[in-house]
């Protein structure tokens, strides 16, 4: 982190603090540029922001020592920042993987569903509220609601050639941010039961899983961390308590 000294406590950082590296009351070391030359010097946070952090800076003079102490603590921060990184990284990745393993196993189910089970859903008349909630799911996903949606309809749009196609080979990275967060606002299959959607049709269980996995891809599309395994978190943990 770099700092300028005091009379000035408000310094803007060029990159966004990393989460939980340092906080409020934490004691830090930095350098400094005065007279065209760079020295060390110590304080403590007393306020943090993404950008920003305000510093009252402590004036006492360091021996020799102390400031290769400095030095080494500060490279050894460096060092420690690097590797929580890379880990962050690393799990973002392995978990991004997960999560289009998952994709695509529902896809999978969904292209497995037989021309009779689609028939039974387009042979309602009033659908089951559990058929209904997941068809007007998979609509909304794909992009297809009408001004004047009706169970009609969606009954029209799965009778068309290839629907189970269009839903099995829907992409969803290419769906925009805003309609990702609409998306997530109006779906509302996502309290039913897998169970219950079986139940309901054998149509509606597969396609019951897709919207699920979707809805969960977008939302890990608008978390900063992938992190999920345990073992990660507490690597992670670790890293964050050396630094502290």
């Amino acid at each position: 982190m770099l700092v300028e000294s005091a009379p000035r406590r408000w310094d803007s950082i060029p990159q966004q603090l990393p989460a939980g590296v340092i906080s409020v009351g934490s004691s830090v070391a930095f350098e400094v540029l005065e007279d065209n030359s760079w020295h060390y010097e110590t304080g403590d946070v007393t306020f943090l922001s993404e950008y920003v952090a305000r510093v009252s800076v402590s004036h006492g003079n360091l021996g020799v020592g102390e400031r290769e102490q400095l030095e080494l603590d500060r490279r050894h921060l460096g060092e420690l920042c690097v590797k929580l990184q890379q880990l962050r990284v690393q799990c973002a990745r392995e978990h991004y993987l997960a999560l289009q393993s998952q994709l695509e196993h529902a896809r999978l189910q969904v292209r497995g569903i037989e021309a009779a089970c689609l028939r039974e859903v387009q042979s309602y008349q009033k659908p089951p509220s559990a058929v209904k909630l997941i068809m007007d799911d998979v609509i909304d996903i794909l992009g297809i609601r009408s001004a004047s949606h009706t169970w009609a309809y969606v009954k029209t749009v799965t009778k068309r050639a290839g629907f189970v196609s269009l839903v099995a080979e829907f992409d969803s990275s290419k769906v925009a941010v805003e309609r990702r967060l609409e998306v997530l606002r109006r779906c509302r299959s996502r309290k039913i039961s897998s169970k219950a959607a079986y139940k309901a049709s054998q149509a509606a269980g597969p396609l019951h899983l897709w919207v699920l996995t979707q809805l969960k891809y977008f939302e890990e599309c608008e978390s900063l961390s992938f992190v999920t395994d345990a073992r990660s978190r507490e690597q992670q943990e670790r890293l964050v308590f050396e630094i502290k």
